[in-house]
Parts: C-alpha cells; structure tokens; sequence
C-alpha cells in the first residue's frame, strides 16, 4: 500500500541517518532548524525492477536536497574521462604542430624557401610544395648524418634556408637532364652530334665510357668520348688524351725482276698492270685489312688500279686508323700481316713490295 509522505504510517516516516522527527503538521525537524515541507519521494513497490527511491534535487526548507551520489556519479566520471581524453587530442595536435613548424625553421623560412625555389626556376622540379619541403627534410637530415655534401641546385637552397652551417662546404653537381642536356649541346657546339645515330645512343655511349674509366681504363679516347668525360666524369679530364685519327696512305709493289717470255709474274697493258701467274690475287679490288694487335678489326680498304709494266707494278691505298691500339697489323690479300706503330703509320705511311 502506497502512502503519501503528508500521511505516513506510524515508523515509515524519518531517515535513520538523520536525527529528524515528523511533526504533528507533516513538518520534519532536525534539533532546533525547521526547514519547511519535505519533498515528496515516490516509494516502488515490491513488484517494480528498481526497489530503491531516489531523490531529485529540490529545495528543502530554503537549502537545496542533493540527490543521492551513487545515481550521478558514473556520469560524473563519464564526463572527467572525456574532458582528459579532449584534453590530450588537443595537446597532441598542438605537438604535431608545433613540432612540424620547428622542423620546417617556422613559416617564414618555409615561405623564404619556396620563394627562392621560384626565383631561381626550379619549382618545376617538384610535384607540389610538400614535395619540395620533403626534399629539404631529406637534404639537411642527411647532412646531419654525415652524408656527401653535395646536391644539386634545388638542395643547395634548402642548405641556405634550413642548415647553413653546412654551405660552405656545399657542392652543387648538375641534375641527370642538366648533364644530358649540355652534354648534347657540346656535342653540337664541336660539330661531333654526327657521331651518333642518336641522342639517346650519345648519352649511353658517354656513360658506359666513363663507367670503363672508373674500372681503370686508360685515360684516353676520341674527341666525343673527352666531351662525355668533361660532362659525365669530370674527375677523369685531367691527363685525358684525345687520340688522334689519321689517314695513312700506302702501296704495295709486284716486282719480278727476270720476266719469263712465257710465264709471266706480271700482265701489263699499255702502262696499268696486274698480278699474274702466282700472283694473280694481288690486282685492283684486293682487300686490304687491319687489326689492333687484339685481333680487332679497326679498317679494311681495297688496292687501286695497278700502274706499271712487267717488272714492276705498284697499288696505292689508304685507310683511317685512331691512335691507342699497341700495334697495328696490315694484312694484302693473304700474303701475310705486316705490323706497325701508330707513330710509323703516321710518319712514313706503307710501303710493302712481293717479289724481287
């Protein structure tokens, strides 16, 4: 049976924690206070899932009635734990910012560094500006670390914006199309672009040279491989020798000092002439060849039209040949390799007889 509060059974009224007393008039005192009409509380029955009442918040005699703590405290502590985790949101994203404008020298540096970037025309070599900041980061960290100070120009900007103590020291080397492109140029420039069938051949010709130098090739080769060397392995220039090419002209005699009336050495006619008899592989159209002491074959040519008469007949021919090989062998026909030094080439030529 419920009751209301104004007509309580006898005993139901009072608080065993408090030393308070019901009145003759529905008034509650504690001592010598009043406090005026106490608040109604709804009591559950026995059928109802909650047996216990909770207070609300009211005014109870002029002073407010704070309702029971056990109802609000997990709330309270509901609220505490997402104010601290708020808290520690905010401190993090305050860190990650305070942390990426140190790393960056501030946004005034950022901003000087980019500008400079656009000044000098490299902002093209970048996807976006966070793409050029990364490459600064990059720079100076490997800097910091102890790398190679050297860089190209849009690192040297970052040394002069972010870590300046390493610029002095500070190498620039051009970027791999910078290399490209004046390595074209100077090919252009001394008239050897023809040299090549294409650029693409040009470039990869001038970079497995310089890779053969680096595995000790000797320091020497032809006019377009010293302008790969100046672009692609400057450190190589010093003690190059460009090799010289030059063409050699010689001959090559048919002589048969006793002529047989009937089985002749040489057929002339009327002042030109040919080999005859054992010597009738040697006439104008002849191949002559020749080889590096490797067995390389660096020229091959013909004899020309023999000019003489049946004593003596004489074929002229010539051929180009570069400096740089240990010794030259000259081969007419197949009667034999002759070899020569580049420096008798040059100087005296062939002159090579067969007969007596």
């Amino acid at each position: 049976m419920l009751h209301s509060a104004d007509e309580p059974p006898d005993g139901s009224l009072g608080h065993p924690e408090d030393d308070t007393v019901a009145g003759r008039d529905g008034e509650v005192t504690s001592g010598d206070q009043v406090h005026g009409p106490r608040p109604q509380t709804a009591l559950l029955g026995p059928g109802d899932r909650s047996s216990q009442s909770i207070d609300t918040p009211e005014t109870w005699g002029g002073e407010p009635v704070v309702s029971v703590a056990t109802a609000t405290e997990p709330a309270r502590r509901g609220h505490r734990r997402l104010l601290l985790l708020l808290t520690v949101v905010v401190l993090i994203a305050a860190a990650g910012v305070v942390g990426a404008t140190r790393l960056l020298g501030g946004e005034d540096r950022q901003a000087n560094y980019l500008s400079t970037l656009d000044e000098r025309g490299l902002t093209n070599q970048f996807a976006n500006e966070a793409a050029a900041s990364a490459n600064a980061r990059r720079v100076c960290d490997s800097l910091r670390a102890g790398g190679p100070t050297e860089g190209y120009a849009r690192d040297v900007v970052a040394v002069e914006t972010y870590c300046d103590d390493f610029l002095d020291d500070f190498r620039v080397v051009p970027t791999p199309e910078e290399k490209r492109q004046a390595y074209l140029g100077a090919l252009e420039g001394e008239g050897l672009a023809g040299r090549f069938a294409s650029d693409e051949q040009a470039v990869a010709h001038a970079e497995k040279f310089c890779e053969g130098l680096a595995a000790g090739a000797g320091q020497q080769g032809m006019p377009e491989e010293r302008v790969g060397v100046q672009v692609y392995c400057g450190e190589f220039l010093d003690g190059f020798k460009v090799l010289r090419t030059e063409t050699i002209r010689g001959s090559f005699t048919l002589l048969d000092s006793s002529p047989s009336p009937y089985v002749t050495s040489i057929a002339s006619y009327g002042g030109t002439c040919s080999g005859s008899g054992g010597f009738s592989d040697v006439h104008q159209g002849t191949t002559v060849t020749v080889r590096s002491d490797k067995g390389d074959l660096l020229a091959q040519t013909v004899l020309g039209a023999g000019s003489g008469s049946s004593t003596s007949c004489e074929f002229e021919f010539s051929f180009e040949v570069t400096e740089g090989e240990g010794s030259y062998v000259v081969s007419v026909s197949k009667r034999g390799d002759l070899s020569f030094s580049f420096t008798d080439l040059s100087a005296r030529g062939i002159a090579l007889t067969l007969g007596d």
